[in-house]
């Protein structure tokens, strides 16, 4: 059943409130040889000063209520209660009552805060912050699909678009688990010089995750993304990794940069930071207001045409998970696009296919196709509430059409068609007492197959996370990179049972936020 988000939900405004490279893990629990990550904020990181005047953290004892939250923390209210006053905020209090500073910023929760995993360091670092913030696993996830535009523009970027699977335990009156579609694959218009694009789908949709399951103010999730872009970053080792097998980014992505992007290179966005202003005020002005008309005259210069009509009424949709059975758990797949689709039906008969030699699993894309199955990125994140998202975010091919449009700075996406990257997803929860147990995340070509080389040892085979992102074959570069949480005893009830792993074949991060 495929659902489409009322109008409550998305509204005009902004709501109140490759060559193979080491991949690193950081373990912030650890206490001896491992350096722990105490949340701090990052200089260049800048919230909203309104943001740090949430709530009253101070007013009220703890609540021992018995439940299974974390303890020391107030169990988290209603997605309503959120809805009606600010105050409610003060339900994020975590290890502890009274801390030095107030929810909505930087060191907020004084113990475990969550977990989170990508392709690409820095957004994994916003999402630390936000976590770190008393944010969900929702505001994180938006902060990271934001940051990855900056940060990782040949895989993810605001005229592109992506699929979520959310797993929110507060949920009212909606389902507890839930696909979110929006990925760039409706026509915006007439076919162009370059073939059709997409409607730019990413911001709305985000803003959907975020009207559904966030805490934290919208605004508060779109500035560091929009920092990174108007005052610059270091190229990190995973986009310099994609541009160079890729031979090059196009013109005009980064001010004063050649094709080439190299590790350490300072890149800086003044266009991609203007459009990421707006996105701030309010995804609405992609699609009914002044960015709106910018879309279609810049898309217009290049031979593109893009619809105003297609443009306004686009909307994602809330659609249902696949579910199957694993014993006292049940497992949860993202119906779209195809590729998840497909991967949803080989995880439900993964175990009675696998033999003691393995999975009988097909052969990897050589060189040539793979880099043309580039232009997507896969990340994960659970929070210590038990809340979790998986996404895959595309472009459908690497940078989408390859030119940024004239003073916005993000290319459209083509179409979909046989090149564009593969996207699965996956989420393991146990219905009855609603922990989160662990998910995964692929992204690129053959990344059906690459999540069942991982998460059959990780979910089925009870073996450790490093060990099964190891288990995933080498292929071509742009084989599809694999990204994987899993929490054995459940979260909240159990977050030293968390361990995060990311794909060695590429240079993502995988991080425990808090020290337990």
């Amino acid at each position: 059943m495929v659902v489409s988000i009322s109008a409550s939900r998305i509204s005009d405004c902004a709501r109140a409130g490759v060559a193979t490279a080491t991949a690193i893990i950081i373990d912030a629990t650890a206490t001896d040889r491992t350096a722990t990550l105490r949340p701090r904020m990052r200089p260049n990181i800048a919230f909203p000063p309104d943001s740090r005047a949430v709530a009253d953290p101070s007013a009220g004892p703890c609540s021992q209520d018995g439940s299974d939250s974390p303890p020391g923390r107030q169990r988290r209210p209603g997605r309503a209660a959120l809805a009606v006053t600010v105050a409610a905020l003060g339900g994020l209090v975590l290890a502890g009552c009274g801390p030095d500073r107030p929810p909505g910023t930087v060191g907020f929760v004084e113990g475990f805060a969550g977990a989170v995993v990508a392709d690409e360091p820095r957004a994994v670092v916003i999402a630390r912050d936000i976590l770190s913030s008393g944010g969900t696993a929702a505001d994180a996830a938006v902060a990271m699909a934001l940051t990855l535009t900056v940060t990782l523009p040949s895989s993810a970027g605001l005229g592109g678009g992506g699929v979520c699977l959310l797993l929110d335990r507060d949920a009212d009156d909606e389902p507890r688990l839930a696909v979110l579609d929006f990925l760039p694959d409706d026509r915006a218009g007439l076919p162009g010089p370059d073939g059709a694009a997409a409607v730019p789908a990413l911001p709305r949709g985000l803003f959907a995750l975020h009207a559904r399951a966030g805490a934290l103010r919208w605004e508060t999730l779109v500035a560091p993304a929009e920092n990174l872009a108007r005052f610059g970053f270091p190229a990190s080792r995973a986009l310099a990794a994609e541009v160079q097998a890729l031979g090059g980014a196009p013109p005009d992505m980064w001010l004063g940069t050649g094709p080439m992007v190299y590790e350490g290179q300072r890149l800086q966005a003044l266009d991609l930071a203007r459009a990421l202003g707006q996105v701030r005020v309010g995804p609405g002005e992609f699609h009914v207001g002044s960015v709106a008309r910018e879309i279609i005259d810049a898309a217009a210069v290049q031979g593109a045409e893009v619809s105003q009509e297609i443009l306004r009424d686009w909307r994602p949709t809330w659609v249902e998970p696949v579910i199957s059975d694993s014993g006292s758990h049940l497992d949860a797949a993202a119906p779209v696009p195809d590729s998840a689709a497909r991967f949803a039906r080989d995880w439900a008969t993964a175990e009675a296919d696998a033999d003691d030699d393995g999975l009988s699993l097909a052969p990897l894309p050589d060189l040539a196709e793979s880099l043309r199955t580039r232009g997507a990125t896969g990340f994960a994140v659970a929070d210590s509430y038990g809340g979790a998202v998986a996404c895959g975010l595309t472009l459908n091919h690497p940078f989408g059409t390859g030119r940024p449009l004239n003073g916005l700075g993000f290319p459209l996406a083509p179409m979909p068609d046989a090149r564009s990257p593969d996207i699965a997803l996956l989420m393991r929860y146990n219905d009855v007492t609603g922990v989160f147990l662990g998910a995964l995340a692929a992204a690129g070509g053959g990344a059906g197959q690459a999540a069942l080389e991982a998460g059959v040892p990780a979910f089925k085979d009870d073996v450790g996370t490093g060990a099964a992102v190891q288990s995933v074959s080498a292929g071509g570069l742009g084989r599809a990179l694999v990204n994987l949480i899993r929490c054995a005893g459940g979260l909240p009830r159990d977050p030293e049972s968390c361990s995060v792993a990311v794909d060695p074949r590429g240079a993502g991060l995988g991080m425990r936020v808090g020290q337990q």
